[in-house]
């Protein structure tokens, strides 16, 4: 057993030593301003803002399919003798993204299918990648992520928020970000994630 142990410690060891360390204040700072807001995006705004105005005009509808489809099994165990239970758990945001089956644009309701598709669909898969749709009315487009290092990604965003917030209360993303504010009521953001393989 020692045996056993002592090259669990060694594999654990081994994993430990070759993570990457995490970058320093400076070096987020530095990699960030590596990173530029994409002329593409800005010049192709009103195409993102049309398919803003549509999620946003379909906003509750987007919410109360996914919320009817986000499955929760409750476990109660085998040993009590009781069955398992699932149910429909609300949440407050949603993500839309192709090539999942329980995220994909498919999982929209039937009536939007088409026109959600065809305003999604206009952008190439370097312009778009996913979108998010809120409770509260905040929409956030994904557009593509920069890899800058070997640990650090730059995401862009597109963000229209009803109250002019570029995060949702108790909630951030990033480890560090910069915005700008485009017409009309856009906030386009990169943000910094840092992946060190843990």
């Amino acid at each position: 057993m020692k045996v056993l142990w002592g090259s669990l410690a060694a594999l654990v060891a081994l994993c430990v030593s070759c993570t990457p360390p995490a970058a320093s204040p400076e070096e987020l700072a530095a990699a960030l301003g590596t990173v530029s807001y994409d002329q593409d995006v800005m010049a192709d705004l009103s195409r993102y803002e049309a398919l803003s105005k549509f999620l946003q005009a379909h906003i509750d509808t987007l919410i109360t399919t996914r919320d009817a489809m986000h499955m929760v099994t409750f476990v109660q165990g085998s040993r009590d003798g009781h069955r398992d239970t699932t149910y429909a758990v609300p949440v407050d945001c949603h993500l839309f993204f192709e090539q999942n089956e329980q995220y994909d644009l498919h999982t929209a309701p039937t009536f939007l299918r088409k026109q959600l598709d065809s305003l999604y669909h206009q952008f190439s898969a370097k312009r778009i990648s996913s979108f998010e749709v809120c409770s509260e009315g905040r929409v956030v487009i994904g557009i593509h992520t920069d890899h800058i290092t070997q640990t650090l990604e730059a995401t862009h965003e597109l963000i229209w928020d009803p109250n002019g917030q570029p995060d949702r209360p108790r909630t951030k993303r990033y480890i560090l970000d910069k915005d700008t504010l485009l017409p009309p009521g856009c906030i386009y953001r990169i943000g910094l994630i840092e992946d060190r393989g843990w």
